[in-house]
């Protein structure tokens, strides 16, 4: 089952819905106000890893957050 994410039309809030392949969309309701059909927004695409992170060391750089030394985060 995928999760969306929605922003409501009336009261402008935001919420994660677990939606089922029979669940029409118009019928999601949000949490915050009960309003009717919220847009279904564009989310970022996420996944878990069972395996443990690894840093790249060929740049000489011990950056945990990308693998090419080369992001503003390296240093």
């Amino acid at each position: 089952m995928p999760i969306y994410e929605f922003q409501c039309t009336q009261c402008a809030g935001r919420f994660d819905e677990l939606v089922r392949a029979s669940v029409n969309l118009e019928d999601i309701i949000c949490p915050q106000c009960g309003a009717k059909s919220p847009k279904k927004l564009m989310s970022a695409f996420g996944f878990a890893s069972s395996g443990k992170s690894v840093a790249s060391t060929s740049s000489g750089h011990n950056c945990g957050s990308c693998h090419s030394g080369h992001c503003s985060t390296c240093h």
